[in-house]
């Protein structure tokens, strides 16, 4: 499974010709729940808008009335964009924390959620670990789009 980044152009401007050339085996999220092995996972594409930075479907501007979207019961939730303080620092001068409120506050009220990955940030690839949740920005590109990150592997 997987969800779009802001560089996946064709499944912001061409989301039905994009999301049909899925292969069948794999499953695309968008703002959508799946059941894996009893885990619930929910995920989506959008983040709030950095420095102009686009798939920022329709930016994040209408991302508020979508965090509500994410059900009660997630136990995994992937999004593009970090929520706010965690693993969101950008390497700017002033370093500037650019996650989501809204996520964060919407992740705090789900009492099942284990994992939260995401990407985005690139300078602020790693893992933490915040009460019962682990939070991963698996960015695999560097600040220069080099895949220097390794995959990060978790067990649930």
């Amino acid at each position: 499974m997987f969800i779009a980044g802001n560089h996946d152009f064709a499944f912001e401007r061409q989301a039905a010709v994009a999301e049909a050339l899925v292969p069948p085996e794999v499953t695309y999220l968008r703002d959508q729940a799946v059941s894996l092995d009893g885990l619930t996972v929910w995920g989506a594409p959008w983040q709030p808008l950095v420095h102009g930075l686009g798939v920022q479907p329709g930016a994040w501007a209408g991302a508020r009335g979508r965090m509500g979207r994410i059900p009660d019961d997630v136990d995994v939730l992937l999004t593009h964009g970090p929520p706010h303080g965690i693993l969101d620092q950008t390497s700017a001068r002033p370093p500037e924390r650019v996650g989501c409120a809204d996520l964060r506050r919407r992740i705090a009220s789900l009492s099942r959620l284990r994992l939260h990955t995401f990407g985005h940030i690139h300078e602020a690839y790693g893992i933490e670990r915040h009460g019962d949740v682990t939070f991963v920005n698996a960015s695999t590109c560097d600040l220069r789009y080099e895949p220097r990150n390794a995959p990060v592997v978790v067990e649930v």
